[in-house]
């Protein structure tokens, strides 16, 4: 999976950097332009929100491609052998059911804003683009998932 993947891993890792760091300097040029020079910047709340999402699910693709979300193993400590193997396929399948589950959601959600042609209040700017990358950002994480099955069910279970 890691070599397949590794140019896409390299663009999100890239693009929640760069969306973090506007998000910052945003935040920044926000602030001395409010208190500083009584002048704020037009729709700077809409702006981090749009960029909130480029770090958001930029970060939830990042962390599932590299199993790095918070788990909790207080039961799995105490399985073996093949018990522990099959709580370990159910837990992804779950997830992979899951995020199936909104990717498709997303799809159809991303499809209707575009149908209607939302825009945010203050700056008018479309909100298609963003939900459309949303949904791509999710296909992503997805697919992820479905690798980790795979790679879950191809390994073979050890013994205690």
């Amino acid at each position: 999976m890691n070599t397949l993947l590794r140019p896409v891993l390299f663009v999100m890792r890239r693009l929640a950097e760069v969306t973090l760091f506007l998000m910052m300097c945003l935040t920044m040029l926000d602030v001395v332009g409010r208190y500083f020079l009584n002048f704020p910047v037009l729709g700077s709340v809409e702006l981090t929100e749009l960029l909130m999402v480029g770090v958001i699910f930029s970060g939830i693709s990042l962390s599932s491609a590299s199993r790095s979300h918070v788990t909790v193993d207080l039961i799995s400590m105490a399985l073996h052998g093949r018990l522990r193997r099959f709580q370990q396929l159910l837990g992804e399948f779950i997830s992979l059911g899951i995020i199936a589950l909104l990717t498709v959601v997303s799809w159809s959600k991303a499809a209707e804003i575009a149908d209607y042609g939302d825009k945010t209040a203050v700056l008018l700017l479309p909100i298609a683009p963003i939900a459309y990358f949303m949904a791509v950002m999710l296909s992503f994480t997805t697919l992820y998932h479905l690798l980790q099955c795979i790679e879950t069910l191809s390994t073979r279970t050890t013994h205690d």
